[in-house]
This record gives structure tokens, sequence and C-alpha cells, in this order.
């Protein structure tokens, strides 16, 4: 909507480094996997001008500088035809800035931040679910059927999406927004070629 997008934009340089670990056991009638990251990354302004100066020139954590991401999961082979799936996920919240005092001026209410990301939204956890069926698995058919029913977020975790920030009668309230906050079951029918 700015006419002037150079006006909103500000020159950053940034640096990143990680390391992910990753284990597995894919034969026999349990299979598992399991995987953690952990990875940084940061950002610094390098603008000349005050106005293009953020954190005071300090490194700090870009939007999506989450460290911790760890994955597991386990598939359960009962037989050929039935099997029992579940992954758990958690990673590190996603970095915020929160405002940290107000104050008026005249009649103007003024917020001052913190530092830029320099807080956290909760941590993202959630499991899923899946228990799979297949058809008559004879071989030389043209497509073999499965059921799949499944249930995305089991355990209804509520995990904050954003946190946003409203001037109700000159008090600043924050409000976390969660998306698919309850457990989501499903019903497919699959085929495979």
């Amino acid at each position: 909507m700015n006419e002037n997008i150079e006006e909103n934009l500000v020159d950053v340089r940034g640096r990143a480094y990680g390391v992910e670990l990753l284990i597995k056991k894919i034969d026999g009638k349990l299979r598992w996997s399991a995987g953690y990251t952990y990875s940084r990354t940061f950002l610094q302004s390098t603008g000349k001008f005050t106005d293009e100066i953020i954190n005071s020139n300090k490194w700090f954590p870009a939007n999506f500088d989450k460290p911790n991401d760890l994955n597991v999961t386990m598939n359960y082979l009962f037989s050929r035809r039935l099997s029992f799936s579940a992954a758990y996920t958690w990673s590190t919240g996603r970095p915020i800035t929160y405002p940290v005092s107000s104050y008026f001026i005249g009649n103007m209410l003024l917020i001052h931040y913190s530092d830029r990301n320099k807080y956290r939204i909760p941590d993202y956890m959630r499991l899923d679910v899946s228990l799979k069926v297949s058809g008559n698995l004879r071989s030389h058919k043209l497509a073999n059927p499965h059921w799949i029913f499944s249930v995305y977020n089991l355990l209804g975790r509520q995990n904050v999406y954003s946190v946003y920030f409203k001037n109700e009668n000159n008090k600043i309230k924050g409000y976390k927004l969660s998306v698919f906050a309850k457990a989501i079951p499903s019903l497919s029918f699959n085929f495979d070629f």
C-alpha cells in the first residue's frame, strides 16, 4: 500500500548455523525414526541512519529462528493389511517482540517495545495417529485399496500460531491465536497403483 516501499525496507546481514541428527529403524514389525535439529538464524541491521538501526545494531533472532526441532515417527505392522502409525513433533516457539510499557504524552498513548524478537511464543507440540486397513493385497491387481482413519493433533493442544496486541481502554492486552486447537479426525479411502 505504501507508494515508497523503500521506506519500509531495512538492509540487514545474517548468519545461520546448525546441526541435524537422524536415527531410524526401517525393518521388522516396529519401524521408527527420530530426528533432531538445532539451528540458529540471526540478523543485524547495517543501516547508517538512525531510522534504519534495529536493536542498536546488535544481532537478534530472525522471525523464523526456532532453535530446537524434534520429530519422532513410529509405524507398527500388525499384519500385511493392518498397521498403526504415530508422529510426534516438538519445536521451540518463534521469536516475538512484546510491548513492555506504555505511557501518555498529552492524550496520546505511546507504547515501548522490547528489543527485536527478545521473547518467544510458547513451544509447539503435536501428536498425530493413524490406522491403515488395506484391502485384498493380491498381486497382479490394477489397484490396492486402503482405508485410513487418522487423528491430527490427538491431544487437542492449543499451539500458539501468533500473538497480537490490542489497545483496550488505554490498556495493552495480548491475545494468543491458535489454529486447529482441537483434535481433527479424518477418514480417507486410497488406492495404490
